[in-house]
């Protein structure tokens, strides 16, 4: 379906509103400015009209997202670029828990080319900043393949901060629960550390390959508080021992775990 026809934007008719004084800035009921409108939809000329009658670049609609976002998530490379030169903050949070950035929304959506614009332009401090979100979950989210290796390349560390608020303890707890098992080789290409829960977490998904390949590279075997965690995910693999069990026990795990949870 198209977009509704006032988007589809007339820079002439545009043009001769802005002359004749009508609001560049002017907002609708969710706080969306004629610029929302054509960074959504594209609008590169439409975009560059605004611009130069001086709209507000980091304006923000009710929900906090500002035009350089909206442009990052649909997509559009062009507009990013304009909105960039013009000076649009690529550092300004788009969302009231202080954590989105367009950047975000690059990596989610798969947008390589955008997401090489923003990186050298984004403050690392959503890298591993207490109560940020790294974009590498972002990436992982979105299962883009090329965004991930993008930021881990570019400095993005694989060992990104933990969100309780989001349920994400690493990038690698986020792959699980995405079910994305293609994106693991590329976080342990850039050296992320392997934890216990990761284990457990294998055999939940029933990825023994995967679960063989981490104890090779060292990853710590559960225990303490891990233990019952990995006792439970360890009965969904329980009728495929094989594959697993042998290698776990090879690794120094005690069989006494298993027999005193009645396994």
């Amino acid at each position: 379906m198209p977009p509704p026809r006032s988007s589809w934007g007339s820079t002439d008719i545009m043009e001769i509103l802005l002359e004749k004084g009508a609001s560049k800035d002017c907002r609708d009921d969710f706080g969306v400015t004629p610029l929302f409108v054509a960074a959504q939809y594209g609008q590169l000329e439409s975009l560059n009209l605004l611009v130069s009658h001086g709209a507000d670049l980091n304006c923000q609609a009710e929900d906090r997202a500002t035009p350089l976002l909206i442009a990052a998530q649909e997509g559009h490379l062009q507009c990013v670029q304009l909105l960039l030169a013009q000076g649009a903050d690529p550092n300004l949070y788009c969302d009231k828990d202080q954590w989105q950035l367009p950047i975000h929304a690059a990596a989610e959506m798969g947008h390589v080319r955008i997401l090489e614009l923003l990186i050298p332009v984004t403050e690392r401090d959503c890298d591993r900043g207490q109560g940020k979100v790294s974009p590498v979950y972002s990436a992982i989210g979105g299962g883009s393949r090329e965004c991930l290796e993008l930021l881990l390349e570019r400095g993005f560390s694989p060992d990104a901060q933990e969100c309780p608020a989001f349920g994400f303890r690493s990038p690698m707890c986020r792959i699980f629960e995405k079910e994305c098992f293609h994106l693991a080789e590329v976080l342990l290409k850039y050296g992320i550390t392997l934890r216990a829960i990761n284990l457990g977490q294998c055999l939940s998904h029933k990825q023994f390959a995967l679960f063989r390949h981490f104890l090779k590279l060292g990853c710590p075997l559960p225990s303490g508080e891990e233990l019952p965690h990995f006792i439970h995910c360890s009965k969904k693999g329980q009728k495929q021992y094989k594959e697993w069990l042998p290698c776990l026990l090879l690794a120094g795990f005690d069989p006494v775990h298993f027999m005193c949870q009645s396994w």
